[in-house]
């Protein structure tokens, strides 16, 4: 359990609100339910030691799963983004996603720990809490809960220059989606999704909630970051990933009738993949309401990399806030 010095200068800056955290995390771990949870997820994940990190560092945690298509450039995107180590673990892929992994943490060493999540439960909040509990014991200064498909980036510098200029403890994220079209093309859409991510400060008694869009620790929160977001890359795609994230919820006891991530159920079952497919890359439409469905305006974009959200305005022009 942890106690109040391994909190270290935060502890000194504000004892008490730091006291109520850590009561509160004690009555969460104490609770049943996410006992179960904790633990099934510390069985399952069988992770190498992080080596020890730098001052300030700003670290990476995420499981993946079958995602070979982007790993690449999760990797080597967010390295440029002055990320200092990334930690992952491969969620049982079977795609070859595992062992390029390890064939770029051999390119990156020491910048890269990966390991295996044997769970197939979607327990994504426990999951990413637990990774960032490990790089947070080897002295990360910044935690970023991201997914494979997702590109962060500063509003005008890099990620990691955005985080080390900031004094407070939580940053939140922007979502943009961007979609393929037929001729290979990528458009972004203009309109700015409503769900956000937060990066946040290291802390060992916190808990990330389910998708990452909240995290349970205190200090101030401030936007600032953004992030592209590639959802669905090809048809194949589309179908395995609506398949594995039903079967993870349902693993998980959840269902779509208590809000977590219902649209993997609605477009598992629809049927309707092909209609859905058309309506991403542009040539169709559907009555479906599923995740992350463009709404519009589109536009081209040149790439799914960028060093900044000024850099994406500068090609684009400025962007509508609604």
């Amino acid at each position: 359990m942890v106690d109040l010095l391994a909190l270290g200068g935060e502890m000194l800056r504000a004892p008490l609100v730091h006291a109520r955290q850590l009561r509160w995390y004690q009555r969460y771990r104490a609770d049943s339910r996410n006992a179960a949870v904790v633990n099934a997820v510390a069985e399952a994940m069988d992770m190498p030691r992080v080596p020890r990190l730098r001052r300030g560092s700003v670290v990476l945690v995420t499981t993946v799963r079958n995602e070979l298509d982007v790993i690449d450039e999760l990797v080597e995107h967010h390295l440029s983004q002055g990320i200092e180590h990334l930690v992952i673990a491969d969620n049982m892929s079977s795609d070859g996603t595992r062992e390029r992994l390890d064939e770029l943490s051999r390119r990156h060493r020491g910048a890269m720990t990966v390991g295996d999540d044997r769970l197939d439960r979607f327990y994504q909040g426990a999951k990413l809490s637990f990774l960032a509990r490990l790089a947070w014991a080897s002295g990360a200064r910044w935690i970023v809960p991201a997914d494979a498909d997702e590109r962060w980036m500063g509003s005008t510098g890099t990620l990691a220059e955005h985080l080390g200029s900031t004094r407070s403890s939580q940053v939140s994220a922007v979502c943009h989606n961007v979609y393929p079209r037929r001729d290979g093309s990528w458009q972004i859409d203009l309109y700015r999704h409503p769900i956000t991510r937060i990066a946040f400060r290291a802390y060992p008694a916190l808990a990330i909630g389910e998708g990452a869009h909240q995290v349970r620790r205190p200090g101030e929160l401030e936007s600032g970051l953004h992030f592209i977001h590639v959802p669905w890359r090809s048809r194949s795609q589309l179908a395995r990933k609506t398949r594995q994230g039903a079967a993870a919820l349902a693993a998980a006891g959840l269902c779509a009738e208590n809000g977590v991530d219902g649209h993997w159920y609605e477009m598992a079952q629809s049927g309707r993949l092909d209609e859905i497919w058309a309506s991403i890359e542009g040539t169709g439409s559907t009555s479906i309401g599923y995740g992350y469905k463009p709404v519009g305006p589109l536009t081209t974009i040149k790439s799914t990399s960028y060093r900044s959200w000024a850099a994406v305005e500068a090609e684009l022009g400025p962007q509508p806030t609604a």
